[in-house]
């Protein structure tokens, strides 16, 4: 089969595949691996953070088969049954923290650097709150709560250690100045807005299923020229390969890509993920240093009342890697 897309997209290459694509001759098969997501990142967020829990090395070789309206509803179903609407429950070792790094590439000019930390009292939910450093001794920071993106809320803690609640357009703000990076690219609430199936096919060396989502009035309103999401899920997986946002003219205007993962214990984690904007060609790549999972955290230190609270992990808990 034609390798439909490269490993790293470039210029102003789409996700989406040619129209008259030959359909494969099999019929789709549910796979019975999954993963779990976790925002962030990652994607991000981007896009966030996805262990994979699979019995054979990742990634599998191959395309994804095309699916019928039923089928591509239901896969799409299954990936949102992943981000809870509410802060569940405590259960002992399902917390984690992720070190990251922000490294700004622009086309021109020096490159920008910063630091954060990404914790989540889950595996499989969408709430986790993130701290940017402002000095290498991350004794300053900013912190911030992103809260469920089937109603996507983002709570900044002030000075006085209170919790206060940002507007959709500073959820569409970069999560460091200067960076691309946005909350919204981590916490990624377009799976929930309407969307077509179009293609199934290669996305980032691997076979995927290419979704469309439609802007909400509220995004536009602050984004006018934003009209549709295409985002590729891993056939095998159900990791979130790439997020590409196009202007009413179907020109993109940013996307998020996987760039690499990482095995921590038995789970796959994603490891690094660039956010380029294509009109400035600039470059924002967030790398995962240290990742630390099967935390016992509270719950309820994510909780817009509380999440502005200290959380003990000792660094004995993370796993670095090389760079």
């Amino acid at each position: 089969h034609q390798n439909l897309l490269p490993l790293l997209p470039k210029q102003n290459q789409l996700l989406l595949l040619p129209k008259k694509q030959t359909h494969l001759s099999k019929p789709y098969c549910p796979k019975a691996l999954r993963v779990c997501a976790t925002f962030c990142i990652l994607l991000v967020a981007s896009f966030g953070f996805f262990p994979l829990q699979a019995s054979k090395p990742f990634p599998a070789r191959g395309f994804a088969r095309i699916l019928t309206p039923e089928q591509a509803t239901e896969r799409l179903n299954e990936y949102r049954s992943f981000f809870r609407n509410s802060v569940p429950e405590k259960k002992f070792h399902q917390a984690y923290s992720f070190k990251f790094r922000l490294r700004h590439m622009p086309r021109r000019g020096e490159e920008k650097v910063c630091f954060g930390e990404i914790t989540g009292p889950g595996l499989r939910n969408g709430f986790f709150r993130i701290a940017v450093f402002k000095d290498s001794a991350e004794k300053q920071t900013d912190l911030y709560l992103l809260f469920n993106p089937l109603n996507p809320q983002l709570w900044k803690a002030n000075s006085s250690k209170v919790g206060i609640q940002l507007s959709t357009e500073q959820l569409l703000a970069p999560i460091a100045e200067g960076m691309n990076q946005t909350f919204f690219d981590l916490l990624m609430p377009f799976v929930f807005w309407p969307e077509e199936y179009l293609r199934s096919g290669k996305v980032a060396g691997r076979p995927a299923h290419l979704y469309e989502f439609s802007c909400p009035a509220e995004i536009t309103k602050v984004k006018p020229d934003w009209k549709t999401v295409r985002f590729a899920i891993d056939d095998t997986y159900q990791a979130p390969l790439r997020a590409e946002i196009l202007s009413d003219g179907n020109q993109p205007v940013r996307s998020s890509t996987l760039r690499s993962y990482k095995k921590v214990g038995d789970d796959w984690i994603v490891k690094s993920l660039d956010c380029l904007d294509h009109r400035t060609r600039s470059n924002t790549r967030l790398e995962v240093l240290g990742a630390a999972t099967s935390l016992d955290l509270d719950p309820a230190s994510f909780t817009p009342q509380k999440f502005m609270l200290p959380l003990a992990i000792p660094d004995s808990s993370y796993q670095y890697f090389k760079q």
